[in-house]
């Protein structure tokens, strides 16, 4: 019957909401698998157990399916809106931030996913600009989004707020990133991830004066 809603799944989703989760899925896993080129359209429905018809009425294009694979990956680990991660204490947001940051990138099927867009990077340089778009640019528009909200012109001191994002993301990255790109072992207990996260926080909030913000 028109205007109707949709009908919820026994775990409170539509079957429509469901659908889509399933075509994140499949798409990601056969990204991951075959690249973005070789993965088709046809293929991921055929996974994901619908119709092609379904997958683009739900995502438009494969494109768009694309960013929305890496979109959602940022969205698990909170990292797409300011509230996610953001408190009264500029210092303790910051940290909040870094826990789920590092979390993402070194999560080994963004690790995966990175490298296939550097080996595609050169025969569909469009694939590595959506990637970066979905990715780390939204990422970093939230923080230097953050950061102007909380910090007045003073404590900015004439820096750009996506400078500094850029900035804490580097000191957030730093050697660990580089090694678990090359799939080579670098300290990952808990412990030594607060160690490093502490460190990048107390070194950002120095380098740019805000020890006391």
């Amino acid at each position: 019957m028109a205007g109707d809603l949709p009908k919820a799944t026994a775990g409170g989703r539509t079957k429509s909401d469901e659908k889509s989760q399933n075509i994140l899925s499949a798409a990601a896993k056969l990204f991951l698998e075959k690249g973005f080129e070789r993965a088709s359209m046809e293929a991921i429905a055929k996974e994901a157990g619908v119709s092609k018809q379904t997958v683009y009425s739900h995502f438009g294009s494969k494109e768009q399916l694309y960013q929305q694979v890496i979109y959602h990956k940022i969205q698990v680990y909170g990292l797409n809106a300011l509230e996610d991660f953001q408190s009264d204490d500029l210092k303790n947001s910051l940290i909040a931030f870094g826990h789920h940051f590092v979390e993402l990138v070194t999560d080994p099927e963004v690790m995966n996913m990175f490298r296939i867009v550097i080996a595609e990077s050169t025969s569909f340089p469009k694939i590595a600009q959506l990637f970066y778009e979905s990715g780390p640019q939204n990422t970093l528009n939230v923080l230097s989004q953050y950061l102007k909200q909380t910090l007045d012109e003073h404590q900015l001191n004439g820096h750009q707020p996506l400078q500094m994002a850029i900035a804490f993301a580097n000191l957030l990255k730093g050697d660990m990133y580089l090694k678990s790109m090359m799939c080579l072992d670098y300290p990952r207990q808990p412990q030594d991830l607060q160690n490093h996260i502490h460190f990048a926080v107390n070194t950002f909030l120095k380098a740019f004066n805000l020890e006391h913000v």
